[in-house]
């Protein structure tokens, strides 16, 4: 998480209203606004992080608090 966070912090606002190029995987030419693909990553990331507290929750092992006070406040 905090190679994320500093990795942000060190985008200008302008970086992320710019356009990124890139190719899909059929090979195609793209374009998309960095902010938008920054929401992406981070709505996938939440996504894989909820299926493995899904997974452990099915375990013995003792799940971790996911509230944000909890978290925040620790």
């Amino acid at each position: 998480d905090n190679e994320v966070i500093d990795a942000m912090a060190e985008r200008t606002a302008d970086e992320m209203s710019s356009d990124v190029a890139f190719k899909t995987t059929s090979g195609d030419p793209h374009a998309m606004v960095r902010s938008v693909i920054m929401q992406h990553f981070f709505n996938h990331q939440m996504d894989h992080r909820g299926q493995v507290h899904d997974m452990l929750c099915q375990t013995e092992v003792e799940e971790l608090p996911l509230d944000l006070l909890y978290s925040i406040l620790g």
